[in-house]
């Protein structure tokens, strides 16, 4: 008796472990195991009361700490607070990432063309400087109008905060008559704005014809732009200056014609910049012609824009335009077409050039600070995988 008794007493130990290992992690009321995959066809839920998270994941390794999958078509995740969570950016909406996205704004100002150009052209500059209550929070937009707005001899100056939209290219422009040096042009931008979608040019008439200037500011953007220097005895479509300033150029075309000096796109002063998808062409004056000329600026990537000019490409051989001032600065060139008749790329004084996956055109290239990879002539034609042509 005493042996049947143990030997179903074993039995149903062993039925009992069975069973645990079975239902461990599996069903409603099972035990959740780490390490082991543990299914329900029910919600299970943690509800606490603590000033601290309910639950802190950690993973030391080089895994990611969560991982959330459903079936095609069902949202990850639901929540039920609108606050925003800091450092919780969404990379896209709808296929779009956040700088394809428009910004929100408080309030919109119309500035609709007069019976004259310069009437209109004091009408925009009133509006903008009608505008005192712009921040962060609340943002305005001045959306130009077609027509011309004439400047006269005086210029436009952004507010942070304050963007300022056309009504496209050649439809709406922005214009005025020379001015009193390099930072006095048609457009001064301003922090935290957008100038988009119009024509901004300077017809020159004094030392310096410049049409968009962007001196000490960070950031500021130029979208779908055209910008037009010509006139003067130097002539520049913009000018990024100033130590800390960043300026993104997106979309946009900078032209620079005539006079002693063209510079297309000028950077000078410790400044840094973004330029893709654009163009920068510098013509006809009589000493240098100048798609970029990259004075003392950090690393500014160009990429998927043209460069070309007339006499001479990026640089010009006759200045040390890019010089090397603290450590590290440099031109990154990606996707992109450099053109020009004396030299495509002139970088001296110990400035660094990079370019990859581009055409170099015209002139032989000028610099001993240059590296290439994967980057081919206008006959497309490389030496190697890693030479200039």
């Amino acid at each position: 008796m005493f042996l049947k008794g143990a030997m179903v007493g074993g039995v149903a130990a062993a039925l009992v472990f069975v069973a645990t290992t079975a239902l461990a992690g599996t069903g409603v009321g099972g035990i959740f195991n780490l390490g082991d995959a543990n299914k329900v066809n029910a919600q299970s839920s943690l509800k606490g009361s603590t000033g601290k998270k309910n639950l802190q994941i950690t993973n030391t390794g080089s895994g990611s700490a969560l991982g959330l999958k459903v079936r095609p078509g069902h949202p990850p995740m639901t929540v039920n607070s609108s606050v925003k969570v800091a450092n919780l950016n969404a990379d896209k909406l709808d296929g779009l990432t956040s700088s394809s996205l428009q910004r929100a704004y408080a309030r919109t100002v119309v500035v609709s063309p007069k019976a004259t150009t310069s009437a209109s052209g004091n009408a925009l500059k009133a509006a903008v400087a009608g505008i005192t209550t712009a921040a962060a929070d609340e943002r305005y937009l001045v959306k130009v109008e077609p027509g011309i707005y004439n400047l006269g001899n005086s210029k436009l100056v952004m507010k942070p905060f304050v963007d300022i939209e056309g009504s496209g290219i050649g439809t709406t422009t922005i214009t005025r008559n020379g001015g009193v040096d390099w930072f006095d042009g048609t457009v001064a931008g301003a922090t935290s704005s957008e100038l988009r979608l119009l024509t901004v040019e300077n017809t020159g008439g004094g030392t310096q014809s410049v049409a968009i200037v962007a001196q000490d500011v960070n950031p500021f953007s130029v979208r779908w732009v055209e910008a037009r220097a010509s006139g003067a005895a130097d002539n520049a479509a913009i000018l990024v200056h100033g130590d800390g300033a960043h300026a993104d150029l997106y979309g946009s075309a900078f032209t620079a014609t005539g006079g002693d000096n063209a510079y297309a796109v000028y950077y000078s002063g410790g400044c840094s910049a973004t330029m893709n998808l654009s163009e920068a062409t510098a013509s006809g004056a009589t000493t240098n012609n100048w798609g970029v000329r990259q004075n003392r600026c950090n690393a500014t990537p160009i990429t998927n824009s043209r460069i070309s000019s007339t006499g001479i490409g990026i640089e010009g051989d006759s200045s040390c335009g890019l010089s090397c001032v603290g450590a590290g600065p440099f031109v990154r060139i990606q996707n992109s077409v450099i053109d020009g008749t004396t030299n495509s790329i002139h970088s001296a004084c110990c400035m660094q050039t990079r370019v990859s996956s581009s055409m170099l055109s015209g002139g032989p290239l000028s610099s001993p600070f240059t590296n290439c990879i994967y980057v081919w002539d206008e006959n497309y034609t490389a030496a190697t995988a890693t030479t200039c042509p």
